[in-house]
């Protein structure tokens, strides 16, 4: 007997979707005070993807940044289960959400840069700034 494959969604941004990110990442630069950095924002199409963390696990991110303190620039991806997100559980709150989570990196990336190079190893260090983050983000 075969197995069903289950159906691949395919999600795209719309340009209203990205407009609306857009001014969220506006509105909560300002917030963190991060007015003079570069900050790109970037959207991911195609099916939802699954990561696999230190322990095996898999999850599903909604966003990723790439962040260089010492020049004040990001590089914000959103990623297609934020639409998935929104098209099945109708939770329009992940869209900012994931914005003030990545933009929050910003500022916690300077403490993973120092503490890596000198006081922890990096898995710790990444973890505790996980945890800041995320904290960090529920107050914005």
């Amino acid at each position: 007997m075969k197995k069903k494959k289950k159906d691949v969604k395919i999600y795209k941004w719309s340009d209203k979707q990205k407009k609306e990110a857009r001014l969220l990442l506006e509105k909560y630069k300002n917030r963190l005070n991060l007015h003079g950095w570069q900050i790109c924002l970037y959207f991911k199409n195609g099916q939802v993807d699954e990561a696999v963390d230190a322990t095996g696990s898999t999850y599903v991110t909604s966003g990723i940044v790439a962040v260089t303190s010492e020049y004040e620039k990001a590089k914000i991806v959103l990623k297609p289960s934020i639409l998935e997100e929104i098209a099945e559980n109708g939770n329009k709150d992940i869209l900012a959400n994931t914005i003030k989570h990545e933009l929050a990196h910003c500022i916690t990336q300077e403490i993973l840069d120092v503490a890596v190079s000198r006081y922890v190893t990096q898995k710790q260090c990444l973890d505790a700034v996980e945890r800041l983050t995320q904290r960090i983000s529920v107050l914005i």
